[in-house]
C-alpha cells in the first residue's frame, strides 16, 4: 500500500488485516459526517516512511 499526501508517496506498507466496523472507526477518526463516514479499518505490516 502506498500512503500519499502533499503530492508525494509518504510511506509504504503491506496491508495486514482489513475489517469493517463503523463504531470502532469512529473512535479512531473523527470525520465530517456531512462529507463522509469511514467504516473500514486496516492494519499495516512493514510500515516504512519514504519521505523525510
Amino acid at each position: 500500500m502506498l500512503l500519499t499526501g502533499r503530492k508525494h508517496v509518504l510511506a509504504i506498507g503491506e496491508v495486514g488485516h482489513v475489517f469493517r466496523d463503523p463504531a470502532f472507526a469512529r473512535r479512531l477518526w473523527n470525520p465530517d459526517p456531512g462529507k463522509c463516514v469511514w467504516d473500514n479499518v486496516y492494519s499495516l505490516r512493514g510500515y516504512r516512511p519514504s519521505w523525510p
